[in-house]
């Protein structure tokens, strides 16, 4: 086991970020026999799916006209779904052009997220957050969090950043990170409970003619924020809706909070729209409103390979392949309507290894929203789904480099 003391803990590998991508990256490596450190800035796991609260897990099953649902792949992501659907007792959802994903219920996915972190030993660190690195000579030697009061020295032999936001690559002169020429839209979640029996398509008619009736008599301004539903969320009166903020989310802290004001009281606002124009919402009451923003893209590190749009639609194979996308380019442009780019049906493109580390860092790797991608790119592999398999097969790389070295 790790050794520790007040002020240093050692571990075989320290995950940075508890998302899809380092849940998966902490689960696959603690399973196989290594002492893993997994440290999260919130009070669970889950990263956007619980925190941001989006609804749907994507890029788990190949888009194709069937009414099958096939997995992309088996190994964490199919393990991790087909125990998300008994615990939400939901079923994967075939939506337009052939695109296929899974509802969840938010509570569901961070315990299934506790579960199987407890099950595999993984020492998880809750509200601890990264201020510092130490670099020699082209590999991590350790990182300073705060936890609490307590400032602790993590060491380990290798380091995987799944923030998201590319932190460790931030504080690493040699490393270099890539900004997105346009920033994506965020994004926010509320519920509502008490909406009268209706069928999705019915309740999406009457979200449409409210906010139109709203524009026209000038209480919601005709550039405001989008509003959709989160498609599997509508079941016994409740359903979940989705606030396309109108703004551009910077990475710097000040842009995401005025964003999150923005959005609660937008929330507001909205509700009370709904509630005027549209009858069926005469019952309802707010449940819920996601615990933060959803942020869908940000800084990201310049690794060995940087993917293109290319790469993508034209289904482009890697042999370092550490994970197979299925999601087509879902781009959310500031103000407008979300933009589709998709590749054959039935058909994948591959996410190398080398997307996913820098040879500058040796021991260090970064799968997830953050890897090197230009910005058609990430708008595609960002999903879910696709972010637990490289952090899955990332943790593969790592376990086999820690057998060979012992």
């Amino acid at each position: 086991m790790m050794a520790k003391n007040a002020t240093e803990i050692i571990a075989d590998v320290v995950v940075v970020g508890g998302g899809a991508a380092g849940l998966a990256a902490a689960v696959s490596t603690a399973e196989r026999g290594h002492d893993v450190v997994l440290i999260e800035k919130n009070g669970f796991l889950g990263g956007m799916a619980t925190a941001a609260n989006v609804g749907t897990i994507c890029g788990l099953f190949l888009r194709d006209d069937s009414n099958n649902f096939d997995f992309i792949c088996d190994g964490f992501i199919r393990t991790f779904a087909e125990q998300l659907i008994k615990k939400s007792n939901a079923n994967p959802v075939r939506g337009r052009d052939g695109l296929k994903f899974l509802p969840y219920e938010r509570f569901d996915f961070m315990r299934l997220c506790d579960e199987m972190t407890g099950n595999a030993g993984v020492n998880v660190l809750f509200h601890t957050t990264m201020f510092d690195i130490n670099v020699e000579e082209g590999f991590v030697q350790e990182i300073k969090v705060i936890t609490g009061s307590d400032v602790i020295s993590l060491r380990a032999k290798y380091f995987i950043d799944a923030t998201g936001f590319a932190l460790l690559g931030n504080l690493i002169s040699d490393i270099t990170l890539l900004q997105d020429e346009k920033y994506q839209a965020g994004a926010f979640v509320f519920g509502l409970d008490g909406i009268k029996k209706t069928t999705p398509h019915q309740l999406n008619l009457h979200v449409i003619k409210a906010m139109a009736l709203a524009r026209e008599d000038g209480s919601l301004k005709k550039d405001d924020s989008l509003l959709t539903i989160v498609p599997g969320s509508v079941k016994k009166g409740r359903a979940s809706f989705k606030l396309s903020i109108p703004r551009a989310l910077h990475d710097d802290i000040k842009s995401v909070s005025m964003a999150e004001l923005y959005s609660r009281e937008k929330v507001g606002k909205l509700y009370a729209i709904l509630k005027q124009y549209a009858d069926i919402f005469d019952q309802s009451k707010i449940s819920y409103v996601a615990p933060a923003i959803g942020i869908r893209t940000g800084p990201r590190y310049e690794g060995d390979f940087v993917l293109s749009k290319e790469d993508v639609l034209q289904c482009r194979k890697f042999d370092d392949e550490i994970a197979r996308a299925t999601w087509p380019i879902e781009f959310w442009e500031v103000g407008k309507k979300v933009k589709m780019e998709y590749f054959n049906k039935g058909s994948y493109y591959s996410i190398p290894l080398r997307s996913a580390r820098n040879n500058k860092v040796s021991n260090l790797y970064f799968p997830g929203r953050h890897i090197s991608a230009n910005d058609q790119a990430i708008a595609s592999c960002r999903v879910i789904g696709t972010c637990m398999q490289m952090g899955e097969n990332i943790g593969k790389i790592i376990s086999k480099k820690l057998s060979e070295h012992n």
